[in-house]
């Protein structure tokens, strides 16, 4: 059966309605010492992908508390234990006066993290789709961890030495890595996206942030630069405190101003991504601005901070209502050609990503 015609996502979730998931799951976390969590993100989820509906069939979410704990138990284990091991070893070096050994020890570790970071958030990804179902087709991601994990490290150090310009490339390079292993039952995502296509709009948000960076340095310099030199001298710690609180303070302008630039930029990168994306003839469109990824994440943050993060939650009912608004389809599916995903069903969860707590949902 091809079905040709235009596709809506819709996400149908009220605040209201997870207010008493949050409230039981809080019960729940303090009774147990917070071993809970790994049950309280489940349920949320559960009512996230479940209040989301694409062509007015919900998403199902299919994951458990069981899995997500053995997944926090097995990276523990595995992957954590040599992260102290090499914290352990950095305090002894730098105890004993061992410059040497410290720098290889601190080395190591930063590396470590650097990896285990994409790691963690690739295989997280990966048992996400796997454990999501619509119509009762899985989704799913083939791919290696590890790849995905050289590919950030590698666009990461030519972003670093390009001074940020390589940053189109390196957004482009790791979506089509994603999107190229994803999977809706055994039919394939297809991008064909280019960082060359970005740049030009990246480079208008580039030279505005670094002309604003430039701009809070000099001034920085030429009105406290002189006052902090003579508070040093003179050992003057509440000038110091003082200058140092100014300047904190007048850096919240500047990182508004930045954060405004690159919302204009990144809404303009995700339009891209969902018009170079394509699921059979199925083509996607995105039409969200700046200012309305401006206005969520910045709404998300007051949301967190004004309820102490008890609002984390209603945060991810304004992303989904977002992402469902602005996100369509249009285009031949046949869903006949559509199977079970053969991809074997993981056993554990994003064990790694919980031990790092990023990226619950």
């Amino acid at each position: 059966m091809t079905v040709r015609s235009q596709h809506q996502l819709h996400h149908l979730g009220r605040f209201g309605e997870l207010v008493p998931i949050i409230l039981l799951n809080l019960v729940y976390q303090m009774l147990t010492l917070g071993l809970y969590r790994f049950w309280a993100i489940t349920n949320i989820r559960r009512y996230l992908w479940a209040r989301t509906l694409f062509n007015d069939d919900p998403l199902e979410y299919t994951g458990t508390g069981k899995e997500l704990f053995l997944g926090f138990l097995l990276a523990a284990v595995v992957v954590l234990v040599p992260v102290f091991a090499l914290q352990y070893g950095l305090a002894l070096a730098n105890a004993a006066g061992e410059t040497a050994l410290a720098v290889v020890f601190g080395g190591l570790y930063g590396l470590l993290i650097v990896m285990l970071t994409p790691i963690a958030l690739y295989r997280a990804r990966r048992y996400r789709l796997n454990r999501t179902v619509w119509r009762g087709m899985r989704w799913g991601q083939s791919g290696s961890a590890m790849i995905y994990a050289l590919l950030t490290l590698w666009y990461g150090f030519l972003t670093v030495v390009t001074l940020g310009l390589a940053y189109p490339w390196q957004s482009i390079a790791l979506e089509r890595y994603r999107l190229g292993h994803t999977y809706f039952g055994n039919q394939p995502i297809g991008f064909d996206g280019t960082g060359r296509a970005l740049f030009g709009r990246w480079l208008k948000a580039w030279a505005p942030t670094v002309g604003v960076i430039l701009a809070f340095g000099l001034f920085a310099v030429t009105r406290y630069g002189q006052q902090l030199s003579v508070a040093s001298e003179n050992d003057d710690a509440e000038a110091l405190g003082l200058i140092i609180g100014l300047g904190m303070l007048a850096l919240v302008p500047m990182m508004l101003v930045m954060a405004m630039v690159f919302c204009w930029y990144k809404a303009a990168e995700l339009r891209y991504i969902a018009g170079q994306a394509r699921y059979q003839e199925l083509r996607f469109t995105c039409t969200v601005t700046g200012g309305q990824l401006a206005w969520l994440v910045i709404g998300n943050m007051l949301v967190r901070i004004v309820t102490l993060g008890l609002g984390g939650s209603y945060t991810l009912v304004r992303t989904a209502r977002l992402m469902a608004r602005t996100l369509s389809a249009e285009g031949a599916v046949d869903f006949d050609r559509v199977r079970q995903n053969p991809d074997e069903r993981t056993r554990t969860g994003e064990g790694l990503a919980a031990a790092l707590s990023m990226g619950e949902f």
